[in-house]
């Protein structure tokens, strides 16, 4: 990136940079593009206290049905799409430690946009001690499409590698969709509004993120 080619900075790219995951050089390279767009950096600062919040917050256990239910579904796909697996892999809950639309709207975490935040603990899964956050921002084309846009960063002191992440309806096990992260562990989804668990599969488990609202 130059000042000449003044390239946009993709999404995932300030969430990771938000979040301290960039190397030195794409850091350099996202401050100055920031320097240039004010809009930008109030978008970082939310990212921010997100973070800083995540990281305070007392955090919200799943009720014990919706518990129960992901844990159920999970277990059922699992064994049907790699059956000699079914017994070894690691199913877990994450914890739901932050929600934007909780927080005083002078905390600055949702500024002047309808989207919103949400951060999880995804402890668990043997050699993962990581957090997922979700950045949630709604349709912004014209016409028909009202699908809104997940873009979420799993932030973790080790590196996970690539993993799959199956956005699926609350409450069933087939998906709707498929995406892959990238090897900061970071991926991009397109959902219609409506609830939706999230499966992340890990080396040694899946982390399911249960009944997602997306409105």
């Amino acid at each position: 990136m130059t000042e000449e080619r003044d390239t946009p900075v993709r999404i995932e790219h300030l969430i990771a940079y938000a979040a301290g995951d960039l190397p030195p050089a794409e850091r350099v390279d996202v401050e100055s593009w920031l320097a240039r767009h004010p809009d930008a950096q109030a978008k970082v600062a939310r990212y921010r206290a997100a973070r800083d919040a995540l990281r305070t917050d007392e955090g919200v256990d799943p009720p014990p049905e919706v518990v129960a239910r992901a844990r159920s579904i999970a277990a059922r796909a699992t064994r049907q799409e790699t059956p000699s697996l079914a017994d070894t892999v690691v199913l877990v809950i994450a914890r739901l430690l932050f929600d934007s639309r909780t927080q005083p709207a002078v905390a600055g975490l949702r500024g002047d946009t309808t989207g919103f935040q949400l951060g999880y603990s995804l402890s668990g899964v043997p050699g993962v001690d990581a957090e997922l956050d979700l950045q949630f921002e709604p349709a912004s084309g014209s016409g028909d499409d009202e699908r809104w846009r997940i873009m979420g960063h799993v932030a973790s002191p080790t590196s996970l590698g690539e993993f799959e992440v199956r956005v699926c309806r609350s409450g069933t096990s087939a998906a709707l969709q498929t995406a892959r992260s990238d090897a900061r562990g970071g991926f991009d989804a397109r959902v219609e509004p409506g609830r939706y668990d999230l499966h992340l599969t890990l080396e040694g488990g899946i982390i399911v993120v249960p009944d997602v609202r997306v409105e």
